[in-house]
């Protein structure tokens, strides 16, 4: 009789232990894990002088980051501006060329050609407030349209900044 309860007490410690394992195993194998974030772009405008006088100038700062895992490529920017304010002069990240559009309301920069994940670039546009009109406090705008191989939508975002005599 003490025999056999320890076969039985052995065969039930197999059998939990067999359990206990496979149960184990399965969990692992099934767990969910995060689904990557392929692509996630970020972008930020703003200006570094604001409210800025007739004559005076203000950078609009454009940055964009991959907040993905995997890279963005073709980073297309466009920075449009109002009437109140005229181009000064771009400073871009390296390699890049611009070029201005629409009677210089309008500069287009060259394809960013990899943005890898983590990587961020920034575009500086430095402009200068324009003594037109017989305004005494105006708002102007700057705009940024960018677009990427892996949307066909367009990223926009917008500063404004007042202006004054």
């Amino acid at each position: 009789m003490n025999r056999l309860r320890i076969i039985l007490w052995e065969t039930l410690i197999v059998v939990l232990l067999f359990f206990i394992v496979f149960c184990f195993s399965a969990s692992a194998q099934t767990q969910d894990k995060p689904a990557p974030k392929p692509f996630s772009l970020y972008m930020s405008t703003y200006d570094t002088e604001d409210p800025v006088e007739v004559g005076k100038n203000t950078t609009y700062v454009l940055e964009i980051q991959n907040n993905g895992s995997s890279p963005i490529n073709n980073i297309s920017v466009a920075y449009q501006i109002s009437d109140q304010i005229k181009f000064v002069s771009v400073k871009v990240p390296k390699g890049l060329k611009n070029k201005l559009k629409d009677k210089g309301k309008m500069v287009e920069f060259s394809p960013y050609p990899i943005l890898k994940p983590g990587e961020k670039i920034t575009y500086r546009i430095n402009c200068n407030v324009l003594d037109e009109g017989t305004f005494s406090v105006v708002e102007a705008t700057g705009k940024a349209i960018v677009t990427c191989d892996q949307s066909q939508k367009q990223f926009l975002d917008e500063e404004r900044t007042s202006c004054f005599r």
